[in-house]
């Protein structure tokens, strides 16, 4: 199983981090109002925001000192899109790889996930909606195949929310991708295995 481990503390102006978490599940959780820390935590654990002091550690590997693109990790929020890229190019991006993209496009889970039209693909991403822009980075990360999706408010404007949070997270799984997401809404807690509260830089575990 895998096992994500942190314990971190970060001092941001009036506003102090100071969390931990030790967990194996294939998929957290984590709830909150707006500035409790959600994405303060989130930005510590992919590497993009060093913590004051602390560490973050991957299945007993320490990855504090580790770049974001060392980690195996991919962060997806509602802006993490290549806004100039075109749809299907922002899809290699993540594969690496036209043939195996081109593979990808075929399989009906893929298709479902995007539910793109034929056009769409010669778009250029910054001409989507925000919700069909953040279908098309959360495919590229699965694409891309990390070791961990972690996954800010990225969900919040996606139509038929439920049924592709629930292909995705299941596809995710046969891939032995593990997934960190933040919600505002707690109906979202079916999905995960495990769930936190992030109230006041604090994390708690909810029952």
């Amino acid at each position: 199983m895998p096992m994500l481990e942190a314990k971190v503390r970060k001092k941001i102006q009036n506003f102090t981090l100071d969390s931990e978490i030790k967990d194996d599940s294939r998929v957290i959780a984590i709830f909150g109002k707006n500035g409790s820390g959600k994405s303060t935590f989130l930005k510590i654990i992919a590497g993009f925001l060093e913590p004051d002091n602390g560490y973050v550690k991957v299945d007993g590997e320490d990855i504090t000192k580790y770049p974001p693109w060392k980690r195996k990790m991919v962060l997806v929020t509602p802006e993490s899109f290549l806004p100039n890229t075109r749809v299907k190019n922002h899809l290699l991006w993540g594969i690496k790889d036209k043939k195996k993209l081109d593979e990808a496009l075929e399989d009906e889970r893929i298709k479902f996930l995007l539910s793109f039209n034929d056009h769409v693909y010669k778009q250029k991403t910054k001409e989507l909606s925000l919700g069909m822009r953040q279908r098309l980075s959360l495919v590229t990360a699965i694409l891309s195949n990390p070791r961990y999706i972690l996954v800010d408010e990225a969900f919040s404007n996606i139509n038929n929310k439920r049924d592709f949070i629930q292909e995705y997270f299941q596809l995710a799984r046969e891939r032995n991708i593990n997934i960190v997401f933040v919600s505002q809404d707690l109906s979202d807690a079916d999905f995960a295995e495990r769930s936190y509260k992030m109230e006041n830089g604090v994390l708690k575990m909810m029952s």
